[in-house]
């Protein structure tokens, strides 16, 4: 049985982005958090694998009421995402492979977060303090074809954008 080991980390690059209106406001300061998105052993016989992480945010000061976060590609497109061979036998002459995944907003795995007009303001948000989950998942694989791999240690990165 070959058992792999992806680990996808979320590297967080914090925009805030604070709407003017007719009077002065204080400029909004914000902090962005976000936990790595580990999503274990995953094994080309068994089924998907699913995980869920989240990226929370706090700001001070005077902003739009409604923040958004928007997740970029990462490897591929946002359409597909896919981590690359980090370590392991991958290395040795599959460092071309590439196990497929993608976030979404949902734990149903329905909209892909960060699809062209698909921003998430959270239901959660009270005053200038919210929380966003986001839901990884890496498909089962196909024999011989997407996310067939070799053994070895799979990354990505992921840059999330936040307006207030």
């Amino acid at each position: 049985m070959n058992v792999r080991w992806p680990v996808l980390v979320v590297v967080l690059v914090a925009a805030c982005a604070v709407a003017s209106g007719g009077r002065a406001r204080a400029a909004a300061t914000c902090t962005v958090t976000t936990a790595m998105m580990p999503f274990g052993n995953y094994d080309v016989y068994g089924p998907a694998l699913a995980v869920s992480g989240t990226i929370d945010m706090s700001c001070t000061g005077s902003g739009n009421p409604a923040p958004t976060a928007t997740l970029g590609n990462g490897n591929g497109t946002v359409a597909d995402r896919y981590m690359l061979c980090a370590s392991g036998a991958c290395l040795s002459g599959f460092a071309g492979d590439q196990l497929h995944y993608n976030l979404y907003t949902t734990a149903g795995h329905t909209t892909v977060w960060g699809a062209t007009g698909v921003a998430s303001t959270p239901a959660g948000c009270k005053n200038t303090t919210c929380s966003w989950t986001v839901f990884g998942l890496i498909p089962a694989a196909i024999g011989g074809g997407v996310n067939d791999v070799a053994v070895g240690g799979y990354t990505d990165a992921v840059t999330i954008t936040v307006a207030y």
